[in-house]
């Protein structure tokens, strides 16, 4: 019990630690890479299906990432050039980019409808789960290029959520464990009692032989 007991706060630094690195590429991330998969004349199926809204006549797929960050835009805008251009044969003109943050794997996501609304008189709540929290105006506009605008998520990623977490639980938990046995150590070297530090009778002394249990605390 008392083993579980010392788990669960290595499990919430783990936590913790997921949802401030995630928040930290989500504001400050750079791109440095990217690719662009774009048709003109006929849909494009170069997109993964997850990432194209069901019923969309998807024609420009470009995706752009750096550490801890990936941004996907999908579009029935045609690409023209080094930005996205408007048709006019009748289509919709819809635009949605995913954004995925979080080391080592993508934790927390959100994403920025450039045309539309998700849904139709959605409220705050709703919309910070789907678009995320605004910080634009921020610091963050000192760092790197802005592709996609600055978000802070609230809606993680399944997988790459425990994961990530498991991860840093594990980091913490190895930390924590390595301090408590230098400390033990130490105390150990000078006769203190290694759970609370409490001076220990010498073998031999006046004082009598050590006992068993520590005085103090009982360990």
């Amino acid at each position: 019990m008392r083993r579980l007991a010392r788990l669960w706060p290595s499990a919430a630094v783990g936590v913790l630690l997921t949802l401030l690195t995630s928040w930290a590429a989500a504001a400050f991330g750079q791109f440095n890479d990217g690719n662009l998969v774009a048709t003109y004349e006929s849909r494009n199926s170069a997109p993964p299906a997850w990432l194209t809204p069901e019923g969309w006549d998807t024609r420009s797929w470009h995706a752009t990432w750096g550490p801890g960050i990936r941004s996907d835009l999908i579009s029935e805008q045609v690409w023209m050039g080094s930005s996205l251009a408007l048709t006019s044969d009748g289509r919709r003109q819809w635009t949605v980019t995913h954004v995925r943050v979080g080391y080592p794997m993508y934790a927390m996501r959100w994403l920025d409808y450039a045309s539309h609304l998700p849904e139709e008189g959605a409220g705050p709540l709703r919309r910070a789960w789907i678009m995320g929290i605004d910080i634009e105006g921020s610091m963050s506009r000192l760092f790197g290029p802005r592709r996609v605008d600055r978000r802070l998520p609230v809606r993680p990623i399944a997988l790459g959520f425990a994961v990530n977490s498991l991860l840093y639980a594990v980091l913490a938990w190895g930390l924590w464990s390595g301090a408590r046995a230098v400390r033990s150590a130490v105390r150990r070297r000078h006769g203190l009692c290694e759970r609370c530090g409490y001076p220990r009778p010498v073998p031999g002394a006046e004082r009598g032989p050590t006992p068993a249990r520590c005085p103090e605390c009982g360990a």
